[in-house]
């Protein structure tokens, strides 16, 4: 039979081709039914066929890649985290919770985001980051459901009986002037030296303009010993070049 035909003589129905919004929509719905492997596959899905896409360029482009190159981020500090879960090696409360305070600095749609706050707060209450955890609750409170606030008003119950310490984290030196840096999803600025803080994408230390360099097209950040290994190709959109940014002085 031709092949342009179906079995009962009907025309066959052409193939579609995959657009880029179609694999990244495929991703979004995996990500909502925790297929964080299948929405993975299909963000560098995307990332490949933006890179084919014709039809879009400029701005429009580079917002594009910028969304499924924080999402591959996401879904790999994601999967990371329940790895080091499951292994639940000596010390794994504190990764975990410091690879959810990372996450909650990434810039996704606000469904994704709450989802992201929920998994920051339960991972910080079980490291007793009481102080890391207590604003994260507060944030998340006035939008919630009512099955949602009973975790929650236990959870801000517990920061309070425990005056909001922290027992898993201790405060990094800021890369730049050494000083203790602020602890939690809010320390995007050294308290000391007020040079702004950001993590590497690939190996998630923290950064800052003077060692880092930032994609040309989907703008991640990636400490610049990395970036120079990787012969400043970006790893996460695989399109732009990584480069000191302006102001790295």
């Amino acid at each position: 039979s031709s092949s342009s035909s179906s079995m009962d003589g009907a025309p066959a129905v052409p193939a579609i081709p995959v657009l880029p919004e179609h694999a990244m929509a495929n991703a979004l719905k995996k990500l909502d039914k925790n297929d964080l492997l299948g929405a993975l596959a299909d963000i560098k899905l995307t990332v490949q066929l933006l890179s084919k896409n014709p039809q879009v360029s400029g701005v429009a482009l580079r917002q594009q890649f910028s969304m499924a190159s924080n999402y591959r981020l996401v879904l790999q500090l994601l999967l990371k985290d329940a790895v080091d879960f499951k292994a639940r090696k000596e010390g794994w409360q504190i990764v975990c919770a410091n690879l959810s305070n990372l996450l909650y600095r990434i810039d996704v749609n606000p469904r994704h985001r709450r989802v992201i706050i929920k998994h920051a707060i339960r991972r910080n209450m079980e490291a007793r980051n009481f102080g890391l955890a207590r604003p994260l609750i507060e944030k998340l409170m006035p939008d919630s459901p009512e099955p949602d606030l009973v975790y929650l008003r236990n959870a801000l119950k517990a920061c309070d009986e425990n005056n909001n310490s922290n027992f898993g984290v201790r405060p990094l030196p800021c890369p730049k002037c050494q000083a203790p840096m602020p602890l939690g999803a809010a320390a995007k600025e050294c308290l000391e030296c007020h040079t702004n803080l950001f993590f590497c994408y690939q190996t998630l230390q923290i950064i800052c303009p003077s060692n880092m360099c930032v994609c040309s097209n989907c703008r991640g950040t990636f400490a610049a010993a990395f970036a120079q290994t990787h012969n400043f190709k970006c790893p996460y959109c695989e399109v732009g070049t990584l480069a000191s940014p302006p102001d790295a002085a």
